[in-house]
């Protein structure tokens, strides 16, 4: 399975606003929760992670006056599994476009780590460089991220959504893609034993690696 094949999008229904598509998110959520997911993780379908992904956007672009210039930290965050602080610290000097991966900043050398990008990341990048303005990746702070998406949510109606599901979703993506070593070293989990829970291949997967 390709990364690309992990994080292909379901297309946005016609006229839709962002409220409507935050009160799917919701109801997606309540429905996993009371059929557990296998994993013991949340994972939330894909329409619904576009659907937080465009109704964040939305108060995104309407805090900042931008139109169609940027893509959503909310969709990169999904495909990265950066946590809110380290898609706010990205800046310029962290990336490497061109050999598809980037550096996280931390507080301390440990919290520091190289993160693959997929097809869509790249795009994400692409288009923010288009319009680049300082070094700031993003251009806007954690608080201010975890701020736009409690405005989106909370015109929706919806009270238990947060923006660090974009790290559980990536995670149990990027596992479906790479080994649990290789896992570890992309989101930064130290302890192997946190990744359990979203590293679960069938035997059916496994024999699928041999030849």
């Amino acid at each position: 399975m390709k990364w690309e094949d992990v994080s292909e999008r379901t297309p946005t229904p016609v006229g839709w606003s962002d409220t409507d598509w935050i009160k799917h998110i919701a109801d997606q959520r309540k429905h996993e929760q009371e059929q557990p997911h296998p994993m013991s993780c949340l994972h939330i379908n894909q329409g619904s992670l576009d659907a937080a992904a465009d109704a964040y956007e939305a108060e995104y672009n309407k805090a900042h006056g931008v139109e169609e210039q940027r893509e959503m930290a909310y969709r990169f965050a999904i495909q990265t599994a950066m946590r809110a602080g380290e898609i706010a610290w990205l800046e310029w000097r962290d990336v490497e476009m061109a050999r598809r991966y980037l550096r996280t900043r931390g507080k301390t050398p440990a919290a520091t780590r190289e993160v693959p990008l997929s097809s869509e990341a790249l795009e994400v990048l692409e288009q923010l460089d288009s319009v680049r303005d300082g070094q700031s990746v993003f251009g806007i702070s954690a608080a201010s991220l975890d701020a736009l998406f409690r405005k989106a949510r909370e015109k929706a109606g919806v009270e238990d959504l947060t923006f660090h599901d974009s790290r559980h979703e990536a995670i149990t993506r990027l596992a479906k893609v790479f080994d649990v070593l290789e896992l570890a070293r992309i989101v930064g989990h130290r302890d192997l034993r946190m990744l359990l829970i979203y590293y679960n291949p069938s035997a059916e997967d496994l024999s699928g690696k041999l030849k």
